[in-house]
């Protein structure tokens, strides 16, 4: 084992010493999951008011694509001013992608995969368009938790799902991890 983990409350802040101690070789990331699109403008900039104080480095911002894409070829509004506010904060995105719009399914069916594959593709390349905008989406988290039944499929389609969002984002922002 590396050590012991020691942490304290100080004053309803948790502090933690993740090196036990020990001096850390490389920069390391301090990250959370807060603002996000279901939140008002207001609670937002408090976020990232205190995530500037911390010194947060990452936020896993969840973005469903039924609401990032709510029709093919139309992005809804309020996203590039959420990402603008990570940026403007410091803070790098992490974009946790989940949900597969209804319109590349024949008939919806919640967490599953598309059936309509080349509506799937033009989503995809959608979201790399709207991505090569966007320099604070650093990383792309495909799905939530596949393995604890989050995603009603099979392996091989959710794999096609990976590749098919891959090469879209790609396309557009090789850069992303």
């Amino acid at each position: 084992t590396a050590g012991t983990l020691g942490g304290t409350v100080q004053d309803r802040l948790g502090v933690m010493l993740p090196t036990g101690g020990a001096k850390a070789r490389r920069r390391r990331g301090f990250g959370i999951c807060r603002p996000t699109s279901w939140q008002g403008d207001k609670e937002n900039a408090r976020h990232w008011e205190w995530m500037k104080l911390l010194g947060i480095d990452i936020n896993r911002l969840e973005v469903n694509m039924e609401r990032f894409e709510y029709a093919p070829g139309t992005v809804a509004e309020g996203w590039d001013k959420l990402i603008q506010g990570h940026r403007d904060a410091g803070v790098d995105v992490m974009l946790l992608y989940i949900g597969v719009p209804a319109w590349a399914q024949t008939e919806r069916k919640w967490r599953a995969a598309p059936n309509l594959w080349t509506e799937y593709e033009a989503h995809a390349r959608k979201l790399g368009e709207f991505l090569k905008d966007q320099p604070a989406v650093r990383w792309i988290e495909f799905w939530n938790e596949p393995d604890v039944e989050f995603y009603h499929g099979n392996l091989e389609d959710y794999l096609k799902m990976i590749g098919i969002v891959s090469a879209g984002v790609k396309a557009a922002r090789p850069d992303i991890a």
